[in-house]
């Protein structure tokens, strides 16, 4: 087989595993494997000298609907933790506001008539 085909092969199962990383929303693996298929791909576009054309073509075809994939996936968790984050903050912001009522009605204080 052919080394860039191999490198391919290599990429597309990154790519496979990358799709495992969204589902779970570890991002950080998704951020290493994301690189490492980065890299496979480089090094086999380097190598695609004396590769069968039409093979390459259908390879990179497979490879680009798959990232596309990956996209629309990633695209889905970015708009979920921005979705997170944005409640988080609005919380935050409730319960300082919260919290300077409660140390502004700890510093007032209680005037009784007496007559």
């Amino acid at each position: 087989m052919h080394p860039c085909m191999v490198l391919l092969d290599k990429a597309f199962e990154l790519a496979k595993q990358e799709e495992l990383a969204l589902a779970a929303e570890d991002v950080d693996q998704l951020e290493t494997l994301s690189a490492q298929r980065t890299d496979l791909l480089i090094k086999a576009w380097k190598q695609r000298k004396g590769m069968d054309e039409d093979d390459l073509k259908a390879r990179l075809h497979d490879m680009r609907v798959m990232h596309e994939k990956l996209t629309r996936s990633t695209e889905c968790l970015h708009e979920s933790i921005r979705s997170q984050l944005s409640t988080r903050r609005k919380q935050n912001g409730y319960f300082a506001g919260s919290r300077s009522r409660t140390a502004h009605a700890s510093k007032s204080f209680y005037l009784s008539k007496t007559s």
